[in-house]
């Protein structure tokens, strides 16, 4: 059995992927954590009358850290990226042997056994490696083969953690 998918990721997919792998781990949640403690401190001593201008603009500045910066930065990054997949879409083929991956040139394959994590969003497969490293597969390019792809997995995949 082998399941293959063309993908030409766009900003919205990468914007998508990037937020959820920037969000979705400790630091981002400590980050928001810090963003809302920054606005709750600003908002608890705005109408103060000793505090000073420098001090506000400091809390609200970290408020706005990781609320409106980060997002933005994360979207900025996709935005560059998906110019690659553009021009050289990624042709995914996932067999009993593993996940094999080519763009233009350049050619990869990873085994079963490197998979850690296979999550499922709404719009996306996302097939992790290690913790910095993933296949990003809309599910609209697994799209009829989405059985064969779930049984692939349920066989051959023995990863810590699986949500499709």
């Amino acid at each position: 059995m082998e399941v293959k998918a063309s993908v030409q990721l766009t900003t919205k997919q990468l914007y998508e992927f990037l937020m959820r792998h920037t969000y979705f781990c400790f630091g981002g949640v400590v980050g928001l954590l810090l963003s809302i403690g920054g606005f709750t401190g600003f908002a608890l001593v705005v109408n103060e009358e000793n505090i000073s201008a420098a001090y506000l603009g400091v809390l609200f500045g970290i408020g706005l850290l990781f609320t409106v910066i980060q997002p933005l930065i994360v979207f900025r990054n996709a935005k560059k990226q998906s110019k690659a997949y553009k021009k050289y879409p990624l042709e995914y083929t996932i067999s009993e042997r593993g996940i094999e991956v080519k763009q233009d040139d350049a050619e990869g394959s990873n085994t079963w056994e490197n998979v850690m994590k296979i999550v499922s969003t709404k719009r996306l497969v996302i097939i992790y490696t290690s913790k910095v490293h993933a296949y990003v597969i809309p599910r609209a390019a697994l799209e009829g083969s989405m059985e064969e792809f779930k049984e692939l997995v349920k066989t051959h995949c023995h990863a810590s953690y699986i949500n499709i």
